[in-house]
């Protein structure tokens, strides 16, 4: 079964954004104060499947970065700092072992967002 991911998408965000009231916490980095980094997972039991979110607040990532990141070998890391086989095992895992779909959702500034979804039951191979 084939999963649509904005449906996915609908279900695992929109974070949940700080009320005005809400203090937030920031890290000094040279001149420029910066939040604290956060990491946030959420889950969603459906009938047939869970969906899982995981997003961060951090940079982001250009349209360039984020077609690629599930490509074996691909990585943003200096030479010798990285095998880029992270997230490309992470697909294989997710999509080839157990029918299920990844999506990466991010852009500069905004941090990065996976979207995870894995069905209960085994999926027969198409």
């Amino acid at each position: 079964m084939r999963f649509p991911l904005r449906a996915v998408r609908a279900c695992v965000s929109p974070w949940e954004k700080p009320r005005s009231s809400q203090r937030y916490r920031y890290l000094l980095v040279g001149e420029e104060a910066l939040p604290t980094p956060q990491i946030r997972i959420r889950t969603l039991i459906q009938e047939d499947h869970v969906i899982i979110g995981i997003a961060d607040n951090g940079a982001g990532m250009t349209e360039e970065v984020r077609k690629r990141v599930f490509d074996p070998f691909f990585t943003t890391k200096p030479v010798g700092k990285g095998t880029g086989m992270g997230l490309s095992i992470s697909y294989q895992i997710i999509v080839k072992k157990h029918g299920g779909q990844i999506q990466c959702i991010s852009a500069p500034g905004e941090g990065a967002e996976f979207a995870i979804v894995i069905p209960f039951k085994e999926q027969p191979d198409s």
